[in-house]
């Protein structure tokens, strides 16, 4: 069953994922972070255009975020979350193109 956020009517997948209600050049969003920084979240973006992947800027990095019903397993993995019964928040650390693959 989707939820449904009371400020901007967006569809969630589950009550309480994160998300992000505004809307921002990635050009903005990453205007303190070095360029292969930004050459990186076009890459990652151009990847992963699904509803359950976010990204969080950093200066010389950003971390990459997934949410799946199970949990994953890999070195890349810096953090994890549990967000209920249903929902595994995963984050990953790129730093170059390079880190975006098909694995990410």
């Amino acid at each position: 069953m989707a939820h449904v956020n009371a400020r901007n009517g967006a569809r969630l997948g589950s009550r309480n994922l994160w998300h992000s209600c505004g809307q921002c050049t990635l050009e903005a969003l990453f205007a303190d972070s070095k360029l292969e920084v930004l050459a990186a979240v076009r890459k990652y973006v151009a990847v992963a255009r699904v509803s359950f992947a976010g990204l969080q800027p950093r200066k010389d990095h950003f971390m990459a975020s997934f949410a799946f019903h199970r949990w994953l397993t890999s070195s890349r993995i810096a953090q994890t979350d549990d967000y209920g019964p249903r929902w595994r928040g995963h984050y990953v650390r790129i730093t170059s193109g390079a880190d975006v693959n098909d694995r990410v």
